[in-house]
C-alpha cells in the first residue's frame, strides 16, 4: 500500500484534532526523535465477534448473520517514506505471518438454509499497513493503518453468492509518541462498513468486508434484509472490535 498525500493529510486534521502539538504551536522546538528511526517493526491484532438479526419481509422466516475474525500476532514491517508535507514523517510497509481466523456464517429460522465461511488460522494474504507521525515538538503523535485479507472456504445449503474474501481494515486511535519509542497499546473500537478514515473516526475503527458483509449491515440498521425507513449508516451501532498493536525501532 502506498503512501498517498490525500490520506495524509487527513492524519494531519485527525491528530491536530487530538491535541497533538503543530510546527505553529509553542512547543514546536525539537524535531520528534522518532524521525530518526528508519525502520519500525512489531505485531498487531484484532478480534470481531458480533450478530445481527432480523425479519425477511412478507415470509414467515428472519435470517441470523455472525461475524467472527481473529487477526493474531501479525507482524508489520515498516520503513521511512519522504513526504511533502511538513512536519511529518511516515511509514509504509506490509504484514506477514501470524494469523487470521474466520468463522463467518447466516443462518435462516424455520429452515435449514444456512451457510458458514471459515478460514482456520492461515496467514493473511500480505497486505499493506501505514503509519504517519507528527514531527512538532515532544508531543509527537501517530496514527497507525492495517489490512487483512484471505480467501475463506464456504460450506452450507444456501449457495454462495457473495464473494469469499474476507478483508478487515483497522486504524488505531491517534496516540502520543512515548519517549521509550515504543508504541503500543489497546482499544475497543466501532465497526464500520464504509466510513473508517482517519478523518471520520479519530478514536479509530475497524472496516469489515466480504462474505455477508453487507446482510449484516442491513440488519443492524433495519432490523430486517429490505430497506423502508432505517437510520443512516453512521446513526446505526454496528458492533465493536478489539485491536491491540506494538512498535519499536528495528
Amino acid at each position: 500500500m502506498v503512501l498517498r498525500v490525500i490520506v495524509l493529510a487527513a492524519v494531519v486534521t485527525t491528530a491536530t484534532a487530538a491535541g497533538f502539538v503543530t510546527a505553529n504551536s509553542p512547543a514546536a522546538t525539537q524535531a520528534c526523535r522518532l524521525a530518526s528511526v528508519g525502520t519500525l517493526k512489531g505485531h498487531v491484532s484484532m478480534t470481531v465477534n458480533e450478530t445481527a438479526s432480523g425479519v425477511i419481509p412478507g415470509t414467515k422466516y428472519s435470517e441470523v448473520v455472525s461475524l467472527s475474525r481473529q487477526a493474531s500476532n501479525v507482524a508489520i514491517v515498516l520503513k521511512k517514506k519522504k513526504l511533502k508535507i511538513p512536519d511529518w514523517i511516515g511509514y509504509s510497509g506490509y504484514t506477514k505471518g501470524g494469523s487470521f481466523t474466520v468463522a463467518d456464517s447466516i443462518a435462516f429460522t424455520e429452515s435449514d438454509t444456512n451457510g458458514t465461511l471459515t478460514a482456520n488460522g492461515a496467514s493473511p494474504q500480505k497486505l499493506g499497513a501505514i503509519l504517519a507521525v507528527s514531527l512538532a515538538g515532544g508531543n509527537c503523535g501517530y496514527v497507525l493503518s492495517v489490512r487483512f485479507g484471505i480467501k475463506a472456504t464456504f460450506a452450507g445449503s444456501i449457495g454462495l453468492s457473495v464473494s469469499p474474501y474476507v478483508s478487515d481494515f483497522l486504524i488505531t486511535p491517534a496516540r502520543k509518541v512515548p519517549s521509550s519509542w515504543r508504541l503500543a497499546g489497546n482499544a475497543v473500537v466501532p465497526l464500520e462498513l464504509s466510513q473508517c478514515d482517519f478523518r471520520l473516526s479519530p478514536g479509530g475503527c475497524v472496516m469489515y468486508s466480504g462474505g455477508w458483509s453487507n446482510d449484516f449491515t442491513m440488519l443492524k440498521r433495519c432490523n430486517a434484509t429490505s430497506a423502508g425507513k432505517c437510520p443512516g449508516e453512521r446513526e446505526t451501532d454496528l458492533g465493536e472490535a478489539h485491536i491491540s498493536w506494538n512498535l519499536s525501532p528495528g
